[in-house]
Parts: C-alpha cells; sequence; structure tokens
C-alpha cells in the first residue's frame, strides 16, 4: 500500500473514530435507533388519538410516510391523489367478490 493510501486510511479511521463519538449510548447505529423511536412515537401517538378524543375529528385514516433522509414523518399525499377515483375491484359494499375464487377461473376479460 502506498504512503499515500496508507495516510488516507488513517484519516478515514480518525473521521470515523470521531463521528462514533458524536453517538453516544446510541451506539454506532443511531439512525436505525431513531427510525424506530420516531415510528414508534407516531404509533403511540396514533393509537392515544383512536381512544382519547383530544383532537376534534381525529384521523379517519392515518397514513404518514417516514423520510429517513431528513428524519421527518408528515402525513402521505397518496390519499389526496386517489380522491375521486374508483377502485375497479370493489364498487360498493354489495361488491364483496367471489369467495371461492381461483386463479384458473378468472374471465378473459381480466386476463389482460
Amino acid at each position: 500500500m502506498s504512503p499515500v493510501a496508507q495516510r488516507l486510511r488513517r484519516h478515514l479511521r480518525l473521521l470515523l473514530a470521531k463521528e462514533a463519538e458524536n453517538y453516544g449510548a446510541a451506539g454506532d447505529r443511531p439512525q436505525v435507533v431513531w427510525a424506530n423511536g420516531a415510528l414508534a412515537s407516531a404509533a403511540v401517538g396514533m393509537f392515544t388519538q383512536l381512544l382519547a378524543p383530544w383532537r376534534p375529528g381525529g384521523l379517519s385514516t392515518p397514513y404518514l410516510e417516514y423520510d429517513g433522509n431528513t428524519q421527518t414523518i408528515v402525513g402521505s399525499n397518496r390519499f389526496e391523489w386517489m380522491k375521486g377515483k374508483q377502485c375497479p375491484h370493489f364498487l360498493g359494499l354489495h361488491d364483496l367478490g367471489d369467495p371461492f375464487w381461483i386463479p384458473a377461473r378468472v374471465p378473459a376479460d381480466m386476463q389482460k
């Protein structure tokens, strides 16, 4: 290994050791700890909201997204995107489908 590569390797080890010092009790993989903590906290908050009427109206269908790059949890825009669209698989309460459906019996018009 060349002297330059040896110095770069040593420098990289020092940088990684210095970075690891910043994490304290979280260990060398804090991103996992922080993400799990954030998601668990959001889940507890949603569960509490279902039981206690602290927020008028509440969230009928909470659908949140976690962005690991920005460490944020925000409401998903997927419901907004689907607003006004109807699912072709479920058109109403009486359209529950065949409980004994077998893939071999798929109608020809649905095999596209």
